[in-house]
């Protein structure tokens, strides 16, 4: 077994120069940081990770929480909650601190009224140096305790005054989705929105009648509706609009890809093809949208460079806690697929 003293025998330092580099200490030298970190790698050496927290007082563990309000059992189900916003932004979470000595520590926590004075346990328990937020079903009571904790912490998915926070600009992101069907001749739009809970509900509301106003076309009412973030919402919405309503859209645009694999259903069902019959576009570019037949036009979110983003605020605000708060926004763009097409 290798140990930290064989490292320092094959770079030519103290043991305790090691730990420093190990602990990526600002106080060694870049040369001696490089002789040290070339003897880790040739000889193969892990740090005793025990041995660390126990010097450092850190715990070398990062919390990641994500949001819900719903207690999610069969994730098969056509109506579960999509969670690969979470899955997404994790893996640009993953990407940055592989090379570190953090761990992740997981947990999905309910925002019910039942649950608005508690806690998700990896914070409970102090056993995390800092903590991602992922999605935006908080309420001022979850943060406020969370901030009584006096840990760093990075919302990602939504932005909150007071805390670093990564998250996407959906009201542009809408916009430029619902654009692309007008630019197509598509005039009747029905948008199927997402849950008013939802914070990011209200910034894509907006920009759908933005992009009707700047085409000169009328917001109608019976071409809006709401849908929760599965399938199951999706092909309700979807039947509802159709069957109840006197409409005739020629494109719908949706609130995520779940809904619109819910939406597919249903024309799959009524033999209504798309884009023959009727184009499809949505938010969220998840690999739902890559794997659905047609393959869906979608505007992508960039979920991983979220995470990644997410990952070096937290690192920056645990090593300086004084440091200016910061708000990113991911930049969005439109990914064409076969799901729509133009119309005369």
């Amino acid at each position: 077994m290798i140990t930290i003293y064989d490292v320092a025998v094959a770079a030519g330092v103290s043991k305790s120069t090691v730990s420093l580099v190990c602990n990526n200490s600002p106080k060694v030298k870049m040369e001696t940081k490089y002789k040290v970190l070339n003897a880790i790698e040739k000889l193969g050496y892990t740090p005793n990770i025990a041995a660390v927290e126990l010097t450092t007082k850190h715990k070398l563990n990062l919390g990641m929480v994500l949001v819900t309000n719903h207690d999610s059992i069969d994730r098969t189900a056509f109506d579960t909650m999509d969670d690969n916003y979470f899955h997404d932004v994790s893996s640009g979470i993953y990407d940055v601190i592989r090379n570190s000595n953090y761990g992740i520590l997981m947990e999905q926590f309910t925002a019910t009224a039942s649950n608005a004075d508690k806690l998700p346990n990896i914070v409970k328990t102090n056993r995390i140096d800092g903590l991602f937020i992922v999605g935006g079903l908080f309420d001022e009571t979850f943060i406020k305790n969370i901030a009584e904790r006096k840990i760093p912490v990075v919302v990602l998915g939504r932005t909150y005054p007071g805390m670093d926070s990564v998250n996407t600009d959906s009201k542009f992101a809408t916009y430029i989705g619902v654009q692309h069907l007008i630019k197509n001749g598509h005039k009747d739009i029905l948008f199927i929105s997402g849950p008013e809970l939802t914070p990011s509900t209200k910034m894509k509301d907006e920009g759908y009648s933005l992009a009707l106003v700047e085409a000169g076309i009328p917001f109608r009412e019976e071409y809006y509706t709401r849908s929760e973030f599965h399938g199951l919402g999706g092909y309700q919405a979807i039947k509802d609009a159709l069957e109840n309503r006197n409409i005739h859209p020629t494109a719908i645009f949706t609130s995520n890809d779940a809904i619109a694999l819910g939406a597919m259903r249903y024309f799959y069902e009524k033999n209504i093809r798309i884009p023959d019959d009727i184009s499809i576009a949505t938010y969220d570019d998840s690999i739902f949208a890559t794997h659905a037949v047609p393959a869906l036009t979608s505007v992508a979110i960039n979920k991983v460079q979220i995470g990644m983003e997410g990952a070096n605020l937290l690192l920056k605000r645990i090593e300086n806690p004084n440091a200016p708060i910061k708000s990113i926004i991911v930049p969005v763009n439109l990914v064409e697929r076969s799901s729509t097409c133009r119309i005369l």
